[in-house]
């Protein structure tokens, strides 16, 4: 966050005083680097983290059909040690009629949807929406395009 803040930051007082500040305009990116760089991992955290990210990205690409490029991405978001949670999750939504296209939508722009809660978040939400009149076929569809609309949201 601070490194996003930093840079646009750093981007605006370039672009305003163009000749005096060329040069940090040029290193803005270095300059950034530093500020965000808060400290090493041990050799043994390092092991850890990358296996905790390693299942993640797996499970994105096995379970949700993800591509491994949006399953890295994805996995920036999200980290899960089991599958427990995201499989409930995954199993709501098949439930409720979402297929696998409109799963891999979802947890495209959605990956922390793998974390809620299928039974006291996720569900009275679907169930919310049949209690308007949504069909059961059209949930998953108006559901799909209304989140991945709103991605940046």
């Amino acid at each position: 966050m601070f490194g996003f803040l930093s840079s646009r930051q750093l981007l605006f007082i370039s672009n305003r005083r163009r000749t005096q500040l060329g040069l940090l305009q040029k290193n803005a990116f270095f300059i950034i680097q530093s500020f965000t760089s808060v400290g090493r991992l041990s050799e043994s955290e390092f092991g850890n983290e990358a296996e905790r990210n390693y299942f993640t990205v797996s499970y994105l690409v096995n379970s949700c059909g993800l591509s491994p490029k949006s399953a890295l991405l994805a996995s920036n978001k999200v980290h899960f040690q089991n599958p427990d949670r995201p499989d409930s999750v995954l199993s709501l939504l098949k439930e409720n009629g979402f297929d696998n296209t409109q799963i891999t939508k979802l947890i495209r722009s959605r990956p922390t949807l793998l974390l809620a809660d299928p039974e006291n978040t996720l569900l009275p939400k679907i169930e919310f929406f049949r209690s308007i009149g949504v069909s059961g076929s059209d949930l998953p569809r108006i559901l799909t395009v209304a989140l991945t609309y709103y991605e940046g949201a």
